[in-house]
């Protein structure tokens, strides 16, 4: 696996999907620590989105920043393989 730093933006495939979860090509947040990452060889990460999410996501977070070109929101992710940088 490429070296996928804590705090980095990376595509990631997220297929399969189960449910109604996000699924192909998004873009994901890195939170897991870099030792972490080499040593298991994984990384837990959060999926990014610019669209507004439906009511009744427990896990969504709208982030406002006059720095970002647009307001991200981010949900729960669950493992995927990474294959580039956003």
């Amino acid at each position: 696996m490429a070296r996928v730093l804590r705090g980095g933006i990376y595509w990631a495939d997220l297929s399969p999907v189960v449910g109604s979860e996000q699924g192909g090509m998004q873009s994901v947040l890195v939170l897991s620590h870099n030792v972490f990452n080499e040593r298991s060889n994984t990384v837990i990460a959060v999926a990014l989105t610019s669209k507004p999410q439906r009511a009744g996501f427990p896990l969504t977070l709208e982030l406002d920043s006059d720095e970002l070109p647009k307001n991200l929101g981010w949900r729960s992710a669950r493992f995927a393989p990474f294959l580039q940088n956003a």
